[in-house]
């Protein structure tokens, strides 16, 4: 995980922008809420499978998986500070077959990841 040594500290501004950037391949964040009355940082975005190019359902969950668990080491790198473990929801459409079969289509894993805010963001 070479992130972590090119981006040893949490962004000083908090944006989806800055967060994207930090986490690289392995998550896009859609939102930053900074709520400075409890001190607290709410990233949520859409985790990346890493190896992107995974073609079943089950080897597509442990990508997710391997991609929080990036996200995850590298925000501790960063010097993150939890506050909640990370929420993920892994959903998709189900596709059935005329044969009587069906299988996963088009799945996505949403995260939220909660930290407290370092005293340097804001």
């Amino acid at each position: 995980m070479s992130e972590i040594e090119v981006r040893p500290s949490l962004p000083e501004r908090p944006s989806a922008e800055a967060f994207s950037a930090l986490l690289g391949r392995y998550l896009r964040a859609d939102s930053v809420m900074v709520d400075a009355r409890y001190m607290t940082l709410q990233i949520e975005g859409f985790l990346a499978p890493w190896p992107p190019a995974v073609p079943e359902t089950p080897a597509l969950r442990r990508a997710y998986m391997d991609s929080l668990d990036a996200v995850i080491g590298i925000l501790d790198a960063a010097g993150a500070t939890w506050r909640y473990h990370p929420h993920v929801f892994i959903a998709g459409e189900v596709l059935h077959r005329s044969d009587g079969g069906q299988e996963f289509c088009g799945v996505d894993a949403r995260v939220t990841l909660d930290l407290l805010l370092p005293r340097t963001c804001g």
